[in-house]
C-alpha cells in the first residue's frame, strides 16, 4: 500500500476529513503535512496550492497531504461546535495514518496562521522539518475577538456565536466553548516545547498583503 492508495480520512471520533495528495504518492522520501489557518479548508485560500505547486515542482522525491480539520472545508462535524483541540483531532490521525503505511518515511510539517499553535500542540511527534509561516500571535480570546470585532460582516447572534465573514466569501462560526479554551499559556508553553525539539524555520512576512485576485 503506498499514500495514492488512500480512500478516506477519518478522526478518533469518525468524522470523514477531506483531503488531498499531490506530488510522488507512490514512493516519497518525505511527506508534509499542511496545517491550515484559522477556519479554512485545505487549501488555505490558495496558499497552499501555490506551495504544493512549487515545491513538487523542483523536488520529485516529496509528497503533500493536506486535509481540512474537522468541521472546515467539506470535512464532517459542525464548525459551532469546535474548539481549537477538536478542530485538530485529525492531525494525529494523518500522521500515523502516514506511518502505518511507510513507517521509515519522513514526515515533515507546514503550518500557516493558527495552524502553527495547532501543530505545536503535537511537539512530541517527530518531524523531519517544521516550517511555520506566519505563526499567529493572537493566544487569546480578547485578541481574536479584537481583531475580528470591526469586520464588516460580523454578525453575534442571540446564542453568543460569532459568525465571521472571510475573504473567499465563506463565514467561520465559533462559539464560546472556542473563546473559553484558548489558553495563552499553554499554548506558548507548546510553541517552546515544539522549537526545543525540532529544527523549527521561521517564515515572516513583512510587507505582504491579501489579496482576492485568484
Amino acid at each position: 500500500m503506498s499514500l495514492k492508495d488512500i480512500q478516506e480520512i477519518r478522526n478518533q471520533i469518525g468524522e470523514k476529513l477531506d483531503f488531498v495528495l499531490d506530488g510522488n504518492t507512490e514512493k516519497p522520501k518525505i511527506v508534509f503535512i499542511y496545517a491550515r489557518g484559522f477556519g479554512n479548508d485545505f487549501h488555505d485560500r490558495g496558499l497552499s496550492d501555490d506551495i504544493v505547486k512549487k515545491v513538487t515542482e523542483i523536488n520529485s522525491e516529496v509528497a503533500f497531504l493536506r486535509f481540512s480539520f474537522s468541521g472546515c472545508g467539506k470535512s464532517e462535524g459542525v464548525q459551532r461546535e469546535k474548539t481549537l483541540s477538536r478542530m485538530s483531532e485529525g492531525y494525529c490521525d494523518v500522521y500515523r495514518l502516514i506511518k502505518s503505511i511507510n513507517k521509515n518515511v519522513k514526515i515533515a510539517s507546514i503550518a500557516f496562521s493558527m495552524g502553527s499553535h495547532i501543530l505545536a500542540k503535537y511537539f512530541d511527534l517527530q518531524f523531519e522539518k517544521v516550517i511555520l509561516i506566519s505563526p499567529s500571535g493572537m493566544r487569546t480570546a480578547e485578541g481574536m475577538k479584537s481583531y475580528f470585532k470591526n469586520k464588516e460582516g460580523l454578525v453575534i447572534d442571540e446564542n453568543g456565536f460569532w459568525h465571521i465573514p472571510r475573504r473567499n466569501g465563506t463565514t467561520t462560526v465559533v462559539g464560546q466553548d472556542f473563546w473559553d479554551e484558548l489558553n495563552e499559556k499553554e499554548l506558548v508553553q507548546n510553541m517552546r516545547n515544539l522549537t526545543s525539539s525540532h529544527k523549527v524555520t521561521f517564515i515572516l512576512p513583512m510587507n505582504d498583503e491579501v489579496s482576492d485576485e485568484d
